[in-house]
């Protein structure tokens, strides 16, 4: 969902070529990044990172810690994208820019 409201804005952003390319592979590999370590979540049973979906599940001291950086570093990228696009469409708006 979140792929698809970032390019429904995508062709109204006003950056340069390198933060459009930054905010399109940052997308790209935080989805990726957060679903991976929700498979693995589901496959080791942890619950450290989804205290709801893991309930009385525990996985190993390394498959929390795998789980939990996978969703960690997918979120910051996500939200880095996220304020990359933001900034696009606000610097869009200001009066007096071309």
């Amino acid at each position: 969902m979140v792929l698809l409201i970032f390019g429904l804005m995508w062709h109204h952003l006003k950056v340069g070529e390198v933060w459009r390319k930054l905010a399109r592979w940052l997308s790209i590999f935080s989805m990726y990044a957060i679903w991976f370590g929700l498979l693995l979540a589901a496959v080791w049973g942890t619950s450290k990172s989804t205290p709801i979906a893991g309930a009385g599940y525990e996985g190993s001291e390394t498959q929390e810690l795998v789980v939990s950086a996978l969703i960690q570093v997918g979120s910051v990228a996500i939200i880095v994208a996220a304020v990359i696009i933001l900034l696009g469409l606000v610097t869009r708006r200001m009066p007096g820019r071309v």
